[in-house]
């Protein structure tokens, strides 16, 4: 799992094996992951995507950034970053990323002071890139993604945001062809 670690400009991941019979915790390996990351805390999340890989999606300098951590299984190998939006809105943060399959994924972040995208990123071996972009919601007020769950197998996203300090909504959007289709949020 990937947190902030404790510090104003870090983020790690934790490997945490634990044995199925017993549920004891055999073993723990932390990786630091890159240094000088703002809002560390709100800009941070990680999706598993082989038994043996993930994409972490983190913030740095107003910018939320991806990239393939693979080698989970024996030591944690940082591969190349992509940048997905270099417009994010330092006061309310916010993204979430989701499962699609092996090869993608897709990532839900809020821009421009006024609304909250998903974006589709496509994985190959150890390398992404950045797909389509689609608006999800969008308001005059500030918003702040807190998840992104998909409904079993499906092509359904709920995400999870807010619309102000005591609004707090959530919108399905149906996901096909790179692109999403967001239906009405409800508070």
């Amino acid at each position: 799992y990937a947190y902030p670690d404790g510090s104003a400009d870090g983020v790690s991941v934790q490997r945490v094996v634990v044995d199925p019979t017993t549920s004891a915790i055999p073993s723990v390996t932390e990786t630091a992951i890159t240094s000088a990351i703002s809002l560390a805390a709100d800009y941070v999340d990680i999706v598993q995507i082989s038994a043996t890989a993930a994409v972490l999606i983190y913030s740095r300098n107003s910018q939320l950034y991806a990239k393939v951590l693979s080698g989970l299984d024996t030591g944690v190998t940082q591969n190349t970053e992509l940048l997905l939006s270099s417009s994010l809105v330092n006061s309310t943060p916010g993204s979430a990323i989701a499962y699609v399959s092996a090869t993608e994924v897709v990532v839900f972040y809020y821009v421009s002071a006024t609304e909250v995208r998903g974006q589709q990123v496509t994985i190959s071996g150890t390398t992404l890139s950045a797909g389509t972009t689609t608006t999800i919601y969008s308001t005059a007020t500030t918003q702040k993604v807190s998840c992104a769950i998909q409904f079993g197998d499906s092509s359904t996203y709920f995400i999870c945001f807010s619309e102000s300090t005591t609004t707090f909504r959530g919108i399905a959007a149906t996901y096909s062809g790179g692109s999403f289709t967001p239906g009405t949020a409800i508070t």
